[in-house]
């Protein structure tokens, strides 16, 4: 830096001009209300990052493992600026030059552990690169991994794709890829939300041994790993997300915070944007060309507006975290679009708030739009119960396809599958369902639902009501079929599904049902309610239920009893699941305000 100097400065004014010069550079860089935070060197560009403390990978504190074609090697290498001095590179001359064989296929890596520490979980990484190659067949790629896997170089091509995790890398996130520059040094850069911990940073060449272009192959330099605490960036203007007018000076990367301010519309405008905490109190909205987002939390303030779509392009929002909605959240693209909402967490989250999910028209008609999702995904790994505690309340219609996996507490709400119409496809993911609320299914005049077959379990989706225990611990699905498709005197309506009570029984009893004689029942209940105006006269309801260890029949007696000990409809064969089925029912005794019980003779125990 220069420094400024006039004769009518003394030394102190001097002293002055230059913590002034100090402040205007470190303004120009850091705007005030984005300043960066400070950051842990994790591999310093000047020293191991560039390969100048020895004349190998060791000497610098990388490891490498190489197979017979093509390696990885580390030291001096004639190149373009900013790349000098040494530098790790793909050789095939026993580092004379950087270039590979292009017919002998090889999957090679150098790695070195980093430590992420406590509250620092943004990890910056940055480096210089060139390489040639070919499509998505022979280039570089970057990894995070986990510190107890070692990778293996060898001759066998792991197989093609920019963003493949090879086999061998049990763990690994994908961080970046390259190739075909082969003269314009290129700077890789990105920032990642990182759980502290130890990881491997891991880089690596692979080639198939078909088609490529060479020299050179990969050269790597100037590594540079740092960790930090998130940055929080509050939007100063309307503009797109990865406009640094929009935020006052530079743009959030996904390892930061984000908020979008009241009055602001904040457009996600580029592949790869992301947020841990976002808050949005103006509107945030999808651009054209990246298809999805994804954020830890998510915060729609009151008077908060979050449209996920662009025009009537349906987007995905992926949320890992918690989700507060005092706003709005709209995946309702138009009348067809759908617009996907991911609940893809690997803890249990969270869903609260007072708000509303959909547009503004409200209706009992195929145009309503509020208490809407357009597509609903949960896919949240936690094994814990619930894995999802949605606390909304109120009513939620899916319009499209429906996924389930874990256990979601709904605590009192009501999720319907279908928007006063037939909903999309259902999914079940092993055992998830959702308990401590209601769950309902659109009917058609013409419906029929999952086939029935006496003396076997249903697995279909097609009716099923994906219920569970008061716990959330054990399953306790049931399905409605109807007997016939015909759409005479029938009104298009909903059927909806609790369960409720527990796994206590009780015996010593002499409930008949025709020739046979229930001892024993147990408490816990299915209840059905018809409602926005069902009506089934053209045939009869099967109602089948499951209630996996429930009890241990020896076979299919399982009866199907309303709560009180009174029977409705024909028992049909069960199983020992417990599984029962009760056909020939009306919608006046499918829905029996009592409620549906299981029971069996003690003789069959």
């Amino acid at each position: 830096m220069n420094h400024i100097k006039t004769p009518f400065i003394n030394a102190h004014n001097e002293w002055s001009v230059h913590c002034l010069q100090f402040l205007f550079a470190f303004l120009l860089f850091f705007p005030i209300g984005q300043m960066a935070n400070a950051q842990t060197v994790l591999v310093d560009p000047a020293g191991a990052g560039g390969f100048e403390l020895g004349a190998d990978f060791a000497s610098n504190g990388w490891s490498v493992s190489n197979g017979a074609n093509n390696p990885w090697v580390a030291g001096p290498l004639s190149s373009t600026a900013p790349i000098a001095g040494k530098s790790a590179f793909i050789s095939a001359d026993a580092g004379a030059t950087s270039g590979y064989t292009i017919t002998a296929a090889a999957s090679n890596y150098f790695w070195r552990d980093i430590t992420v520490p406590a509250g620092e979980p943004r990890l910056n990484v940055s480096f210089n690169w060139l390489a040639n190659g070919e499509s998505t067949y022979d280039l570089w790629q970057v990894f995070l991994v986990p510190a107890t896997v070692t990778p293996v170089g060898g001759v066998t091509y792991p197989g093609s794709g920019l963003s493949a995790i090879p086999s061998s890398l049990s763990g690994a996130t994908f961080v970046g890829s390259g190739n075909l520059q082969p003269t314009t040094v290129q700077t890789f850069s990105i920032a990642l939300f990182v759980a502290a911990g130890t990881y491997r940073l891991v880089f690596h060449w692979k080639n198939d041994g078909g088609g490529g272009t060479t020299p050179p192959a990969a050269i790597i330099d100037n590594i540079s790993v740092s960790s930090q605490s998130a940055s929080t960036f509050t939007s100063v203007a309307t503009g797109d997300w990865g406009s640094a007018a929009t935020w006052g000076g530079s743009v959030p990367s996904p390892a930061d915070n984000a908020v979008v301010s009241s009055g602001h519309t904040v457009t996600i405008n580029a592949v790869g944007q992301g947020a841990q905490s976002l808050s949005v109190a103006g509107t945030l909205t999808f651009g054209t060309t990246p298809t999805e987002f994804q954020a830890k939390d998510l915060t729609v303030e009151s008077g908060g507006l979050v449209n996920v779509f662009a025009g009537t392009t349906a987007k995905t929002l992926r949320v890992s975290g918690n989700l507060i909605n005092n706003g709005r959240l709209n995946t309702l693209a138009s009348s067809t679009a759908n617009a996907t909402l991911n609940l893809n967490g690997a803890s249990p989250q969270t869903v609260s708030g007072s708000g509303i999910w959909g547009g503004t028209v409200s209706n009992s008609t195929t145009t309503n739009e509020v208490g809407v999702v357009g597509i609903l995904s949960i896919t949240n790994t936690s094994t814990a119960i619930p894995n999802i505690n949605y606390t909304m309340g109120g009513t939620l219609r899916v319009r499209s396809n429906f996924t389930l996996t874990g256990a979601i507490n709904l605590n009192g709400a009501t999720w319907i599958r279908g928007n006063y119409a037939a909903g999309g496809t259902l999914t079940v993911n092993g055992n998830a369902g959702v308990y401590n609320g209601t769950y309902g299914h659109w009917w058609t005049v013409s419906t029929t639902g999952s086939a029935i077959t006496a003396g076997v379990d249903p697995t279909t989706t097609t009716s099923m009501y994906p219920l569970l225990s008061s716990d959330g611990a054990s399953l306790r699905r049931c399905w409605v079929t109807r007997s016939s498709s015909s759409s005479t005197g029938n009104t298009a309506g909903e059927v909806r599904a609790t369960y409720t009570l527990g796994n206590a029984s009780f015996s010593g009893n002499a409930f008949v049902d025709g020739s046979y004689n229930v001892s024993d029942y147990w408490e816990g209940r299915w209840s059905l309610s018809a409602t926005s105006g069902y009506v089934y006269a053209s045939g009869t309801h099967t109602l089948t239920a499951t209630a996996p260890n429930l009890f241990a029949p020896t076979g299919g007696n399982t009866r199907l009893m309303v709560n009180g000990g009174t029977f409705v409809g024909a028992h049909q064969l069960g199983t020992s699941t417990p599984g029962a089925q009760r056909t020939g029912l009306s919608t006046l005794q499918l829905t029996s305000t009592n409620g549906f019980v299981m029971g069996i003779n003690s003789s069959d125990l």
